[in-house]
């Protein structure tokens, strides 16, 4: 038994790097319509999820050009005159009219794959930004009392509960760079900076309306009551 190897990583929301000995590839699409990029070409397969009912179709990147006709082929007559015996076809001729039917077979499974894979990047561009539309939109709440009127605000009071510097913690509150909240006060994500801190607004309690920032680690899915 010959050795495999294949792993999937996944880059982001619908697009992932598969890893195997042939080489490696990109995938686009959520599941049911995939479009792969690889060394040797494109293959786009679209499906039923759950059903096993798929269809898939390849295109490489080196193409063979037309071939010429071949000059074995009979030339028609002339207005008028008298036709001659049927000249068979030759070998040539069929080999010909085979490959161009391929070519041309070859050329539409290109177009097919690549509409395909437009409509799987769509797919995934609609999909990732509906996360974030819906992250930005819904409703959260924070864990903790304090947000900063600036981020600096904010790493400067991270800094001093950090190592327990209550005159620091005072000294920012006193200079309103920082701004108490009740617990489970409702807010909304503006943005999302470096996966660590959140720019947000306010939207419950004596602050409603007023941005600020907060570690990404106080923002809750849930209240706590």
């Amino acid at each position: 038994m010959g050795f495999r190897f294949f792993k999937r990583i996944r880059l982001a929301t619908g697009i992932t790097m598969n890893l195997s000995k042939s080489g490696a590839s990109v995938s686009f699409g959520p599941r049911g319509a995939k479009f792969t990029l690889g060394r040797r070409g494109a293959r786009g397969t679209i499906g039923l999820p759950g059903t096993g009912m798929h269809y898939t179709t390849t295109s490489s990147w080196a193409h063979k050009g037309k071939k010429a006709s071949s000059p074995h082929a009979p030339t028609p007559p002339a207005f008028g005159s008298h036709p001659g015996p049927t000249v068979p076809v030759s070998a040539d001729a069929r080999a010909s009219e085979t490959s161009d039917s391929k070519t041309q077979s070859q050329r539409s499974g290109a177009t097919l794959l690549w509409v395909l894979g437009i409509i799987v990047v769509i797919l995934v561009w609609h999909g990732l930004a509906g996360r974030h539309n819906q992250d930005t939109s819904m409703v959260r709440f924070l864990d903790a009392p304090y947000v900063g009127k600036d981020k600096e605000s904010l790493q400067a009071m991270i800094s001093a509960r950090y190592v327990k510097d209550n005159a620091a913690e005072n000294q920012l509150i006193a200079e309103n760079r920082i701004f108490t909240v009740a617990a489970d006060t409702k807010v909304r994500i503006i943005e999302i900076q470096n996966d660590k801190y959140v720019h947000l607004r306010i939207v419950s309690g004596p602050h409603a309306g007023e941005d600020g920032w907060v570690s990404r680690s106080w923002v809750k899915y849930e209240p706590t009551t």
